[in-house]
């Protein structure tokens, strides 16, 4: 997980990422529907991306989702992100 400050770092940091490495990049912002993702939407991003590249709004507020339902995060090497 790559965290940034700003939507447009997102983007910007999540394509320097894809042209400096063959990394499969994800990149989530407000823009995207990602407040309605569950836990299986998160699951399979994880699954298909080796570098994932947020702001820290998104992440705080997904977080705040899976803590106050019960949910548990993992990242795709099965370490246990968010409980």
């Amino acid at each position: 997980m790559y965290l940034v400050d700003t939507v447009a770092m997102v983007a910007q940091q999540a394509s320097y990422i894809r042209h400096l490495t063959d990394l499969s990049v994800g990149e989530y912002t407000s823009a995207d529907t990602v407040d309605m993702f569950d836990m299986e939407d998160w699951e399979q991003q994880f699954q298909g991306n080796q570098v994932d590249v947020t702001s820290f709004c998104i992440l705080w507020q997904q977080g705040v989702h899976f803590v106050t339902t019960g949910g548990t995060f993992y990242d795709n090497r099965g370490y246990i992100l968010w409980h």
